[in-house]
Parts: structure tokens; C-alpha cells; sequence
């Protein structure tokens, strides 16, 4: 037993025995066993007990804790050759490009030549994987200037 599942079962039997033999509220009761049982004890450390105890006596044990058990993925973007690939592209639009249009090559040529089919990125993830490659998003003006004079050559 780990020293979390300890205080877990700690505070589920201190949160169980102040509500049987004082009749004390919820709240009450949970928020004592946090002073008792943890080192940093609140609000929500209390509502954490209750659930854990209301999950006890349904179940017979400890909820399960997702923490540390997300799934780790690593981006497409982050491959040598992918990235490679990217830059040629990129390269033979003779850098004229914008993110949509990046996208729009991610998702009918990139992906597909991979073997990702049916999957799409977000705009936001072209601008992500721009940046990432060391792109940056420049919009440049052409017509009237900052001064109110009209010019031609600001491209």
C-alpha cells in the first residue's frame, strides 16, 4: 500500500467515524479530518473525501487516480523527415505561403503519404508546426501607408 492509498483509507475511516458518532454535517466532518489527516487541508481536499468515501461504499475500494496515466504522444511534426518534407515544400513555393495553405498540403499530401488518411489539423496546429519549423507569421501591407500617403513599393 502506497502512502497516498494510506491517507486515502486514514481519511476515509476519520471522515466516516465523525459522521456516525457526532451527526456532524458533510462539510463539517470533512473538513476536519483535513486538518487531521493532510498537511494542506481546504475546501477542496474535503469534497476530495467525500467522494472518496461515498466511492468506498459503493465499490468496496479506492477510485482509481488517472494522474501521471494520460496518454503520451509525440507530434508528427517532430519527425526528421516529415519536417524535412515540410521545408522542401515550403521551399519550392518559393516561401510565399500561408497558413492555410500549409494546412491544405498537411492534409492532402502530407498525411496521406504517410498512410494518415481522413485526418485533418487545425488551422491553429499549421501555425504551431510553422513556428515550430522557424516560421513566422509576417502580413504585409500594400496600398496606403501609416502616414496617409498611397504607396506602391511596400510589398
Amino acid at each position: 500500500m502506497t502512502v497516498i492509498e494510506y491517507n486515502q483509507k486514514k481519511a476515509i475511516f476519520e471522515y466516516l467515524i465523525r459522521l456516525d458518532s457526532n451527526g456532524c454535517k458533510k462539510m463539517y466532518a470533512s473538513l476536519e479530518v483535513t486538518k487531521i489527516v493532510f498537511v494542506d487541508g481546504g475546501p477542496w481536499k474535503a469534497r476530495r473525501i467525500q467522494y472518496f468515501a461515498k466511492y468506498w461504499l459503493i465499490n468496496n475500494e479506492l477510485p482509481i487516480s488517472k494522474q501521471e496515466k494520460h496518454q503520451k504522444t509525440i507530434r508528427i511534426i517532430d519527425d526528421e523527415d516529415i519536417a524535412e518534407r515540410c521545408q522542401v515544400w515550403i521551399h519550392k513555393q518559393n516561401y510565399k505561403i500561408t497558413s492555410a495553405l500549409f494546412k491544405k498540403f498537411v492534409e492532402q499530401e502530407l498525411l496521406p503519404s504517410i498512410n494518415i488518411i481522413k485526418k485533418t489539423i487545425t488551422l491553429m496546429t499549421a501555425i504551431r508546426w510553422l513556428n515550430i519549423l522557424g516560421y513566422s507569421f509576417q502580413q504585409h501591407y500594400q496600398g496606403i501607408y501609416y502616414d496617409g500617403h498611397e504607396r506602391d513599393d511596400i510589398i
